[in-house]
């Protein structure tokens, strides 16, 4: 989408006409002292556009309205409306959790990608790789994927292609001190119980157990299903945390800005935990770019 389709989708919304919200923008911020209306006509029809920090300034203006970021996209947002381009250069980062399947071989309509909640059935490939990038320490078993999966609020993305398995992004929603015991290594993910997990709208944090797939295709569009979980969920979730065990995992929530929270030694090897607030992901310079520059991003 536009930025300027936005803009005008969020002043419609709200019942504004282009001389209110000028004056709105001008008593919200200084950076618009000098906006006239005939500079918002342009942006709305998309002959030019304000400046990223702009930008940035006029989404937090509407999140006024009903305590949502992107609220006038939130009928229409899927994963189709993203920028490739710029998802592929968060999830490439990590060599061990996007691996290099030739492109060629299948096209993105042949990639399915499905929320599953019953996954009795297909456990058996993702549960072999996620324990082959975790240590003795880190030991998950079936009973632990299953309890997992069977938590309606959780994020168990898999993806296919022509039923063969291609990757996989897990995130485990949980209660918010349960997820800070996580993140300072005062609990581990294989000890949850059903009792850990967020129910309905409860206030909750999320956990990234694993990203991978198969090749940065199959990524970017797990990592773009991902992004439109947050911003549809965005009032039941606080922030998102991490404790990536290789190296790429670490590049990966580093991209997604996540903060370094506390470090231990496990395996003779120093483990470190992550988190980030919901709102500094949604409004990351990646996240905006992906969102706003669809029509001028080039495709594979």
């Amino acid at each position: 989408m536009k930025f300027g389709l936005f803009l005008k989708s969020c002043r419609q919304k709200n019942k504004l006409t282009q001389e209110e919200l000028v004056t709105e923008l001008y008593i919200y911020d200084e950076l618009f002292s000098g906006l006239d209306t005939r500079t918002l006509i342009r942006w709305e029809q998309g002959k030019t556009q304000p400046s990223p920090i702009k930008q940035l300034v006029i989404i937090r203006y509407f999140k006024q309205f009903d305590n949502l970021y992107f609220s006038c996209l939130l009928d229409d947002i899927d994963e189709n409306q993203f920028c490739t381009k710029t998802i592929k250069n968060i999830v490439k980062k990590s060599k061990e959790h996007v691996l290099n399947l030739p492109q060629n071989i299948f096209s993105h309509e042949d990639i399915l990608i499905t929320h599953s909640s019953n996954i009795s059935n297909k456990i058996d490939m993702p549960l072999s790789i996620l324990s082959g990038m975790t240590s003795d320490s880190f030991s998950i078993t079936k009973k632990d994927f299953l309890l997992w999966s069977e938590q309606p609020n959780n994020l168990f993305l898999l993806a296919e292609v022509h039923q063969q398995f291609m990757g996989m992004f897990i995130c485990l929603r949980l209660k918010q001190e349960v997820f800070e015991k996580i993140i300072s290594f005062n609990l581990d993910v294989t000890e949850l119980t059903e009792a850990d997990f967020a129910q309905g709208e409860e206030k909750s944090s999320l956990f990234i157990v694993t990203l991978f797939a198969y090749n940065d295709i199959i990524a970017t569009h797990l990592y773009a299903h991902f992004l439109v979980y947050l911003i549809k969920q965005q009032q039941y979730i606080f922030d998102v945390g991490a404790t990536p065990l290789l190296e790429g995992g670490k590049k990966i929530v580093q991209q997604m800005y996540m903060q370094k929270i506390k470090e231990k030694q496990i395996d003779k090897k120093t483990v470190t935990s992550y988190k980030v607030s919901l709102e500094d992901i949604l409004l990351s310079e990646d996240v905006l770019r992906a969102i706003f520059t669809k029509e001028n991003c080039p495709q594979e």
